[in-house]
C-alpha cells in the first residue's frame, strides 16, 4: 500500500501567509506604541500632579506664601561656591552622597537659586519626578539619591546639528536644579527675586514690583500687582498653570519633542510684560503648534516654553491642583498666566 503523500505550501501560499502577517504587524505596531506613548502621558499627568501638591504642601509649610520662583545670590564670594544661598541665608543639602564623594553634601550657589531644590523635601526627594524623562544613570543597586552627588556627570546633549549647540555634561544636582520635566510659573507665582540696589544697600525685590497695566483699548494706565505670592491671592485657580511640561527652544514651530529632551526649571507665558516671545503658529492654526517669536534668554536666545512629551500634549497642574493635557499652542492665553490678567492679550510694565 503506497504511502500517503504529504502536502506542502506552495510558493503563492507561502507569499499569501507571509503578507498577511506583514499587514497584521504593520497595524500592531502603531497600536503598540500608540498604547506605550498614552501610558506615558499618563504617567507624566501624575508626576505633575505630585509636583503640584508638593507646591500646595509647601505654602501651607509657608503662612501660606508660594514656592518662590528663583532667588538670585546675593554674594558670589562664598568659598568654593557650595553654601547654598549666601545672600538669603539658607541652604539645600544633598540627600546624600557617593560614599568616596569629595564635595560637601551641599547644595551649590548657583542651583539653589532655582526651585528644584526647595521643593524637593516636600516630595520626599523624588528623583524620577524631577528627572523621569532622563534615562538616569545608575550603579547596581544604588538608590538613586545616593547617587546626587556633584561627582556623578550626565552625559551632554546633543541638539540639532542646524543649532549650532550642544548642552555639556553636567552634574546630577545641577540638571534637576535647571532641567527638570516641569517648568514653573516663576515669573508671575511666587516671585523671580533678584538684588537690586536700593540707595546704599542690595535688597532683593521680585520682578514686575511697580507694573502698570498696557491697555489695548485706549484707557488709563492702572498700576496693578500682576505677581500672585500667596495662596489666597490666586484669583481662577482652576484656570491658573502651575507647571507644566516645558523646554527652551529657539524661534521656529513646535509641539512635541523626544522624551530624552532636556526640560526647563521655569516655564514664560506668550506675553512677558509687553514682549511677545511665544503663541500659536500662525501657518498651521488650530494645530495647537507653538511658535516661538523672540529669544528670552539672551545669553542663548532660547525660550522656555510649554511643549508636550510623548503624545505632543503638555502635561499641566493647575492652582486647584487638577491636572489636564494641553496642546501647548491652546495655552496662547495670557490669563492661564498672569493672577490679574483681565484680557488673553494682556499687557504690563517691567
Amino acid at each position: 500500500m503506497p504511502a500517503p503523500s504529504r502536502k506542502a505550501f506552495t510558493i503563492v501560499e507561502l507569499l499569501v501567509v507571509i503578507s498577511i502577517i506583514t499587514v497584521l504587524v504593520g497595524m500592531l505596531v502603531p497600536a503598540i506604541g500608540g498604547a506605550q506613548r498614552r501610558a506615558h502621558k499618563m504617567e507624566e499627568s501624575n508626576q505633575v500632579r505630585q509636583v503640584g501638591v508638593g507646591w500646595m504642601l509647601y505654602s501651607q509649610s509657608a503662612n501660606d506664601f508660594l514656592l518662590p520662583g528663583y532667588l538670585e545670590d546675593g554674594d558670589g564670594t562664598e568659598a568654593n561656591n557650595v553654601q547654598g544661598s549666601l545672600g538669603w541665608n539658607v541652604q539645600y543639602k544633598l540627600p546624600a552622597a557617593l560614599p568616596d564623594a569629595t564635595t560637601p553634601g551641599i547644595v551649590a550657589t548657583d542651583d539653589a537659586q532655582s526651585w528644584p531644590w526647595r521643593l524637593l523635601p516636600y516630595l520626599n526627594y523624588d528623583q524620577d519626578t524631577m528627572l523621569d524623562y532622563a534615562d538616569l544613570v545608575r550603579v547596581g543597586q544604588t538608590q538613586a539619591w545616593e547617587m546626587s552627588s556633584y561627582e556623578l556627570v550626565d552625559p551632554e546633549f546633543f541638539y540639532p546639528a542646524s543649532w549650532g549647540v550642544t548642552r555639556p555634561a553636567i552634574p546630577r544636582p545641577t540638571r534637576i536644579a535647571l532641567e527638570p520635566a516641569f517648568g514653573y510659573n516663576a515669573l508671575y507665582l511666587g516671585g523671580w527675586y533678584e538684588m537690586q540696589e536700593l540707595g546704599d544697600e542690595v535688597v532683593p525685590r521680585h520682578r514686575f514690583t511697580n507694573s502698570m497695566t498696557v491697555p489695548d483699548d485706549g484707557s488709563d494706565p492702572q498700576r496693578v500687582n500682576v505677581v500672585a505670592r500667596s495662596q489666597s491671592t490666586v484669583r481662577d485657580t482652576s484656570r491658573m498653570v502651575v507647571f507644566c511640561s516645558a523646554a527652551r527652544m529657539p524661534a521656529g514651530e513646535y509641539d512635541d519633542i523626544r522624551r530624552d529632551w532636556p526640560g526647563s526649571h521655569y516655564v514664560v507665558p506668550p506675553t512677558v510684560a509687553e514682549l511677545g516671545v511665544w503663541g500659536q503658529s500662525l501657518q498651521s492654526p488650530g494645530s495647537g503648534m507653538v511658535e516661538v517669536l523672540a529669544g528670552y534668554e539672551n545669553d542663548t536666545n532660547f525660550t522656555p516654553i510649554p511643549v508636550g512629551r510623548h503624545t505632543g500634549q503638555a502635561a499641566v497642574v493647575h492652582a486647584d491642583l487638577h491636572t489636564e493635557p494641553h496642546s501647548p499652542g491652546t495655552l496662547d492665553d495670557q490669563r492661564f498666566w498672569i493672577n490679574m490678567a483681565a484680557n488673553r492679550n494682556f499687557k504690563h510694565t517691567e
